[in-house]
């Protein structure tokens, strides 16, 4: 059950964050500046979403029942391991992909002239 639910709560974040980056480069922004832009706007919506989930979920580890009160503790790692990971691996991995597709479109741009 807790990894259907990490699952779901890390494409959540990573979808938020994607479709932010993507809005930021359709606009005209350069890869570094969508990025800044999206970590400093969608950055702090997942922050704050994460721990306001995860603190709902940890609320759990006073239930007089081990496997619920385990059940809270898991899952509100899972919201700071996903909402971590989303803000440091996604954008890194984004970076390192556009920035190849983007010196590959100067270098086709340059044999066309």
């Amino acid at each position: 059950m807790v990894s259907s639910i990490a699952i779901g709560i890390g494409i959540d974040y990573a979808i938020h964050f994607f479709n932010r980056y993507k809005e930021e480069l359709s606009v005209g922004k350069s890869v570094q500046e969508a990025l800044r832009i999206t970590i400093s706007n969608t950055g702090q919506a997942i922050i704050f979403n994460a721990a306001a989930v995860g603190l709902g979920f940890l609320v759990l580890i006073f239930a007089s029942l081990p496997p619920l009160a385990r059940f809270g503790y898991l899952i509100a790692l899972t919201m700071f391991f996903s909402s971590t990971a989303s803000m440091t691996l996604l954008p890194a991995l984004l970076f390192l992909r556009d920035r190849n597709r983007i010196s590959t479109l100067t270098v086709n741009k340059e044999k066309v002239k």
